[in-house]
């Protein structure tokens, strides 16, 4: 299973002792888990100079498309 963070998180999110059980439940089951960090995040935040995240997301025209598509199907 892929365990993905939220957007102002990163990968180390599901290391966290408060984020645990799931991590641990899945395993206990057996199930194999991969933490990712998304673009801009983490590990991966060198490449935007550190900035937030959250700020670079929402500029990005990709998730202003994804997002406007969002809107007009409500």
């Amino acid at each position: 299973m892929i365990l993905v963070h939220g957007l102002g998180n990163s990968k180390d999110r599901w290391l966290r002792d408060d984020r645990s059980s799931l991590r641990d439940s899945l395993l206990a089951a057996g199930i194999g888990v991969f933490a990712i960090d998304l673009r801009f995040h983490g590990e991966r935040s060198g490449a935007n100079d550190y900035q937030n995240p959250v700020f670079l997301t929402f500029g990005d025209s990709l998730f202003v498309r994804s997002r406007d598509m969002a809107i007009q199907s409500t």
